[in-house]
């Protein structure tokens, strides 16, 4: 599959009071008394409207990542328009005001500070998120209002009700299982196995709480199939867990994009149907053009089929409009080592360590670069800072091979394939194509194999495979894995 550039959606560069604003940021909500559950809630706000108004046609919305990264109380508009590409962005707070709660929003025009639209709410604590709507529906009127330079039909306000109600779908309506749901999102961004596991524990409470949530078992699925690709469970048993989760989904909400970014990384890594992965990835793209998360995983399919430019073009369409993404970066790093590109891969995995310091592989990854650039011992100190113990102990046996430290590569091999055999097989594999005896790495690429291990996908390209990609072996055994 192949992507061309969308088209702007903006349809006038104008700047000043009279801008189009079709492309916005949503804010953390700013949160005035109470506790940490109001600086959930205040959050939990934010999220939802923003991944409501991501799915109305015609809006380039930031995504999450980069968005709340402009949590400190006195942020400017102009700060944020400049750093994320947008015209607009959407303001908040969230205030106990005795039984109730004050929710209070605004859109700014970031080139003059103007306000183009604001509103305060008041609301039970049971019944806060219901706002959402009201918000949503009221800042789509007015930026089409400020698109069109008149107030919307009625038959135009009756389908900008309809899209937001929509794109509504699959949101739970108990407001402690939403909490729950935002705790469980923002671990999920460590991307490490503790926060992981922590965030899989809140899931499952949030759906004891309310078993129609379609968003927390999508969020459920993708969570389970993370501890299945990083070997942080049994992989047949997460797999199942993530497959039983993501149907569940998908039987609340059948048109749900998380439940459908689900199907594609099931058909991709479990059964090797890649072309069905990316039309399920192009179904998601014509309904929403600027989702982040599919444009990173077409950029992922690319690269793991060899097309490392295009993977590099997808990845920078994400970063625009999720640009402080660790995981886009992390992927971008990726594909530019493959290229040769040493610095400009040295660059990308800082930036994603830079923006999540714990984020598994980037340390070990990035060391691998330095290891190809000649600085060894600069290698072997980030290999060593890698939090995941199997990429750990991969990277530095890798490395204390090429730096001539045998002892020292055997105690890390040893170490590697004493605790993780049955998890790693492919990083296995890959210490010994790093130290030239093909027929291990291929007994290790068959174990990889019979247990459709993840890694395997990423390993075709990775320059420490080159010699086993020249073995007149490789073809068949890529056929055989259906790669």
């Amino acid at each position: 599959m192949r992507y061309t550039p969308a088209m702007p959606l903006t349809p006038s560069s104008r700047r000043g009071a009279d801008a189009i604003l079709a492309s916005i940021a949503v804010l953390p909500f700013a949160h005035h008394g109470g506790g940490a559950e109001d600086a959930y809630l205040a959050d939990g706000l934010a999220d939802e409207l923003l991944h409501v108004l991501a799915r109305i046609k015609g809006l380039r919305v930031s995504a999450r990542t980069s968005s709340f990264h402009f949590r400190h109380p006195d942020v400017r508009p102009d700060e944020v328009g400049k750093a994320l590409n947008v015209d607009a962005v959407i303001m908040g707070s969230i205030r106990n005001a005795g039984a109730q709660l004050r929710v209070s929003a605004q859109l700014v025009n970031v080139a003059d500070g103007g306000q183009t639209w604001s509103k305060s709410y008041r609301r039970p604590h049971d019944d806060v998120f219901g706002v959402i709507e009201q918000i949503a529906q009221s800042v789509v009127a007015a930026l089409w209002e400020t698109a069109n330079g008149k107030s919307p039909t009625a038959d135009a306000s009756a389908l900008l009700r309809a899209e937001v109600a929509s794109a509504l779908e699959g949101r739970g309506t108990n407001v402690e299982a939403r909490r729950l749901y935002l705790r469980a999102r923002y671990l999920l961004e460590h991307l490490d196995r503790e926060d992981t596991a922590r965030a899989i524990a809140h899931l499952e409470r949030a759906l004891e709480l309310e078993s129609g949530f379609a968003l927390a078992w999508a969020q459920l699925g993708e969570a389970r199939y993370r501890q299945a690709g990083y070997g942080w469970a049994p992989l047949e048993d997460a797999r199942r867990l993530a497959r039983e989760a993501r149907e569940r989904a998908l039987s609340i909400a059948p048109n749900l994009i998380e439940g459908q970014l689900a199907v594609a990384a099931a058909r991709h890594y479990d059964e090797r149907d890649h072309a069905g992965a990316e039309a399920v990835l192009r179904s998601i793209l014509e309904r929403s053009p600027g989702d982040a998360r599919a444009l990173r995983f077409c950029g992922v399919i690319a690269m793991h089929a060899g097309r490392l430019e295009e993977a590099i073009g997808l990845y920078h369409r994400a970063l625009e409009r999720d640009p402080l993404s660790a995981r886009t970066h992390h992927s971008l790093a990726w594909s530019l080592h493959c290229l040769g590109r040493h610095v400009e891969a040295v660059a990308a995995y800082r930036k994603a360590l830079e923006l999540v310091p714990r984020i598994t592989g980037s340390r070990a990854l990035l060391s691998i670069v330095l290891l190809d650039m000649g600085r060894g011992e600069e290698a072997r100190a980030e290999a060593e800072a890698e939090p995941d113990e199997a990429i750990r102990l991969y990277a530095v046996a890798c490395i204390e091979w090429t730096l001539g430290r045998r002892a020292e590569a055997d105690a890390a091999l040893d170490r590697l394939m004493d605790g993780f055999a049955d998890d790693a097989p492919s990083q296995i594999a890959g210490v010994y194509a790093t130290r030239g005896d093909l027929d291990q790495a291929f007994h290790w690429l068959e174990r990889a194999q019979a247990i459709r291990d993840p890694g395997l996908l990423e390993l075709r390209n990775f320059p420490n495979f080159r010699s086993v990609r020249s073995d007149a072996r490789w073809g068949a055994f890529l056929r055989r894995a259906g790669l």
